[in-house]
């Protein structure tokens, strides 16, 4: 929702939720009514003063959302200031300029918003947009369910082909048999087609495991050369083989460089041991909500001497294990 808003897509969101009622909670946060959604992003400029961005989506005619936005600062006499009126896009990225907001500022906070997707693969049915025909002008960067994953490809063979190749080169690792891709226009569109190592007939992306066609997505998401500055992945290890795993660890984390944040919701033991302790948060649901803490670091020290952070977790001594929610639960029968 974030990255939709910062786009000036808010609207079309909300119609492809189902409007602005399904997004609502019946309980309220503190400072927010149970009607109105609340965003906030905290961020730093060049000296270190700290600065932040509000939205505040609130319902309007027709079950559409509208928009009111602040700037907000740590500073006691500038904490939180509005900017603008209430409208139905954001202001912030169409320009408006603002004194605790200078352009510089705001450039460097939207270009981090701008493009935040959740990218998630689950859909390999035989009518999943990532088997689809698509226009093979839209080959600019890998859409959220990969439905234009056939051209991209085909832009990188041609402009970066050691992109290309890399990319090649990764899928084979989990997937030996892998020859290489089609990718051939058909009346200003294209499907996803490949070839078997060793043999001359061409193949449908039906005829890929639902891993391996997955894993492909991701590994195009993350080894493309411009992906979006802020990137959300939804459970990537669904379906995948654990050596596959390992490696989609590796590549998230080659992916992470200094200005792209990647944040991956996971249930995976295997995923989670090749992150560090400082970059896990652990998401867990309780009787007030829903609450993200980070590990105490300190506290693991002995732990890691002697397991991984997936084995902590299996041990229970990360939390985020299922639990009841009831102050008695009932005794097992």
């Amino acid at each position: 929702m974030l990255g939709r808003i910062v786009d000036q897509q808010l609207q079309t969101f909300v119609v492809e939720q189902g409007g602005l009622s399904n997004l609502l909670h019946r309980s309220a946060r503190p400072g927010l009514s149970a009607g109105e959604i609340g965003i906030d992003i905290w961020g730093a400029d060049e000296f270190g003063a700290q600065l932040g961005y509000r939205a505040v989506v609130r319902p309007g005619p027709g079950d559409q959302g509208l928009i009111t936005e602040y700037l907000r600062s740590r500073s006691p006499e500038r904490e939180l200031e509005q900017v603008g009126p209430t409208t139905r896009e954001s202001l912030v990225t169409a320009g408006v300029d603002h004194p605790v907001f200078p352009p510089e500022i705001r450039s460097a906070m939207t270009a981090v918003l701008t493009g935040c997707r959740v990218f998630h693969f689950h859909d390999t049915s035989s009518d999943a947009p990532v088997k689809r025909r698509t226009d093979e002008a839209d080959n600019l960067s890998l859409a959220p369910d990969a439905a234009n994953l056939a051209p991209l490809l085909a832009r990188l063979q041609n402009e970066v082909p050691e992109t290309y190749q890399r990319i090649v080169r990764t899928v084979r690792s989990v997937a030996p048999f892998f020859g290489s891709f089609v990718l051939k226009a058909e009346s200003g569109r294209m499907r996803l087609r490949w070839q078997e190592e060793g043999l001359d007939g061409v193949f449908s992306a039906d005829a890929l495991s639902d891993g391996t066609l997955r894993f492909i997505c991701l590994t195009t998401l993350l080894l493309q050369p411009d992906p979006p500055s802020t990137i959300v992945l939804d459970e990537p290890e669904l379906g995948l083989h654990p050596f596959a795993i390992d490696l989609l660890g590796s590549l998230i984390r080659n992916a992470a460089v200094e200005d792209r944040k990647i944040i991956v919701a996971t249930q995976s033991v295997t995923l989670l041991s090749h992150f560090r302790p400082e970059e896990i948060v652990v998401i867990e649901r309780g009787e007030q909500g829903t609450s993200a803490q980070h590990l105490d670091v300190q506290d693991l020290d002995d732990w890691l001497a002697d397991y991984s952070l997936g084995e902590l977790w299996e041990k229970n001594v990360l939390g985020g294990r299922p639990r009841s929610s009831r102050t008695n639960p009932p005794a097992p029968i």
